[in-house]
Parts: C-alpha cells; sequence; structure tokens
C-alpha cells in the first residue's frame, strides 16, 4: 500500500506532508494517554493485594494488551520495510484483537453470573480456556499474514498492506471479522444485562416503596442506583463502536477507493483506536472501589502510615456461598461493586 504522503500527493507536498503530521501526531498523543490509563490500572492490581480478585484480573489482562497496544500507537508512522514498521505492525496486529477478545471474556463472565446464575467456581475453571482463546487467535493470525509478507505500511501507520487480496483477506480474518463478531456478542450480552437489572431493581423499587410506606426505611435512592448501573453497564459495548466504527469505515473506503483517501476519515480512525485504552481503563478499571482504594492509599501516605485495609474491596459479585436456585443478586456480578448492587 502507498505511503502516508503518496495516499495525499494529489493535494500538493506541503499538504500532504501537514495531513501525514497531523495523523501521526494524533496517533501519538492518544497512544501516551492511552498507556498512561492503562498502565495506572495494571499498577493498582499489581501494588493493591485486596483487588487481585478474578474480576479485576480480568480488566488486569485487558488493560495490559491496552498498555502494549498503546506503544505501538506511540511509534507514528515508521518507514515502509524497515523494523520498526514491522514490529508495530506485529504488536498492533496481536494486541489489538487481544484487548477486544478480553472485553468479550469479561462480558462471558457477566452473562454466565447474572443471566445463568453460574457460580464462580465454574467461570475460574475456565480462566484457562479464555486465555488460549485471548492470547492464541492473535497469536496464529499475526503470524499467517507473516508468511505472505503483508506487514507493512499501512497509509499512516503500519499494519498489513493492502496491496493484494491475500491482504484484504488477512485484514478482515485477523481482525474485523473477530471485532464485529465480538461487537455483536458483547451488545447482546449487556442488553440482557441491563433487561435483567431493570427487572430487579422494579421489583426492589416495589419491595423498598412498601417499606416505606410502614415507615421502616426510604426509597428514595433505589432510582440513583439503577440509573448508576445502566449508565456504567451501557458504556461497555459503547467504547467498542466509538473506538472501531471509524476504521471499519476508513478500511472499508480503502477498498472502494485505495487512491482516494479522505482525511477527516483516516485521522478519525487513527484517533478513535487510538483511544480505546484510555477509555477501557476508565470504563473498566476505575471503578468506586478502585478509586476508594487509591483514596485510602493516598490518605495514608499523607498520615505517615498505610491506608487501611478494610476498604471497599473490588468485590466479586460473581461468588455465591448461597448455591440454592435463587433469582441472581446483582451482589453477583463481577464488575459491578458493592456501591452499585441493589440489596434483594
Amino acid at each position: 500500500m502507498a505511503t502516508c504522503l503518496e495516499l495525499f500527493a494529489a493535494d500538493g507536498p506541503e499538504s500532504a506532508q501537514a495531513k501525514c503530521d497531523s495523523i501521526a501526531r494524533s496517533n501519538l498523543v492518544c497512544g501516551v494517554f492511552s498507556f498512561l490509563g492503562s498502565s495506572f490500572i495494571c499498577f493498582c492490581y499489581l501494588i493493591f493485594k485486596d483487588l487481585r480478585k478474578f474480576a479485576f484480573k480480568l480488566v488486569f489482562f485487558l488493560s495490559l494488551s491496552d498498555v502494549l497496544l498503546s506503544v505501538s500507537d506511540m511509534l507514528g508512522d515508521p518507514q515502509d520495510g524497515t523494523a520498526t514498521c514491522t514490529f508495530q505492525a506485529v504488536v498492533n496486529s496481536y494486541f489489538a484483537i487481544a484487548s477486544i477478545l478480553w472485553t468479550t471474556m469479561i462480558a462471558y463472565c457477566l452473562y454466565a453470573t447474572v443471566i445463568k446464575r453460574q457460580a464462580i467456581e465454574i467461570t475460574r475453571m475456565r480462566e484457562r480456556y479464555m486465555h488460549m482463546l485471548c492470547w492464541g487467535y492473535p497469536a496464529v493470525f499475526t503470524i499467517l499474514p507473516a508468511t505472505t509478507n503483508s506487514y507493512g505500511t499501512s497509509g499512516g501507520w503500519c499494519w498489513i498492506k493492502a496491496d493484494t487480496s491475500v491482504d484484504q483477506a488477512w485484514r478482515v480474518l485477523q481482525l474485523y471479522l473477530p471485532l464485529w463478531c465480538a461487537m455483536g456478542y458483547n451488545a447482546f450480552v449487556y442488553y440482557n444485562i441491563v433487561k435483567t437489572i431493570r427487572n430487579v431493581l422494579k421489583a426492589q423499587r416495589e419491595a423498598d416503596q412498601a417499606a416505606a410506606a410502614r415507615g421502616e426505611i426510604s426509597a428514595a435512592n433505589t432510582g440513583a442506583r439503577e440509573v448508576k448501573m445502566i449508565w456504567r453497564l451501557q458504556f461497555y459495548p459503547l467504547i467498542m463502536l466509538i473506538c472501531w466504527f471509524m476504521p471499519t469505515v476508513n478500511r472499508i473506503q480503502n477498498i472502494i477507493s485505495p487512491k482516494e483517501p479522505i482525511f477527516f476519515v483516516v485521522l478519525m480512525a487513527v484517533t478513535l483506536s487510538s483511544l480505546q485504552g484510555i477509555l477501557n481503563s476508565l470504563a473498566y478499571g476505575f471503578t468506586p472501589s478502585v478509586t476508594n482504594r487509591i483514596q485510602e492509599a493516598w490518605i495514608g501516605c499523607r498520615q505517615g502510615r498505610q491506608g487501611g485495609s478494610n476498604s471497599s474491596d473490588y468485590q466479586e459479585g460473581m461468588e455465591m456461598t448461597d448455591h440454592s436456585p435463587r433469582y441472581p443478586s446483582l451482589d453477583d456480578d463481577p464488575i459491578l461493586d458493592d456501591d452499585d448492587a441493589p440489596r434483594v
């Protein structure tokens, strides 16, 4: 595929250089933000032992993938044929799909627990298969394009070229096919979880109102909990859509008119895909339990002592101490914290 300057050569050398500089700068800046946000989540997992629960372990692997993906973003637009270009293409190929697959594993755990009422022990037993999928699939489809010499400049950064039909096929098989399958699955999962939450909270609200009528409790906070929970859950599939819609549009446009790129589409594709790390870290990582633990550690440092160990732990809501058949409590949700979960 042509280099960035060659793609925009029709606009004149100065204009083409300015556009390519903008693309590389956007990739670098967004990559730095994603690197910092994802690294901070990894740091919290490694430093705070009380956060090392199964739920946050999945978030850790997601953040680790985003950290390494952002490293490739920060390389800008290396020259085609160089070792740096090949390194960027390989790292981008591997960790982009690994990150996407880990969001799907988180969705799967939520679905198994909240919808299927599955005990955490069963889900934990499947962790090895999660690793096999999330690290194995990217490995296979990172190696295969190298066998056909398909890595190179991709118009603003290095990835799989678009010179032949084989190159185009690798793009679809490596990234876009699993991407849109994951996006559809995640949307399906979170739609059903949100519907379940609404049903649970409807029953809870009615119970709270009945108790309030008897003067036992106040039901004023039930609606606030519902809004908070729904708001958080809806962000998970939305992030993937935000980050990968414009890259998909850009690649479709590349297929239709390979020699007539649209600068705005290319720029937005680079910018939004590079923001995946920081958006994932904000949605999946910066939960109330994590931020509370950070605040306690900070206060402890300022007061010259260690933060209290009785902080609001990152609860594995998936753990069920009572395995008798019952309607799933949202305390059994691995992503939602205790502060979010309704009391049913």
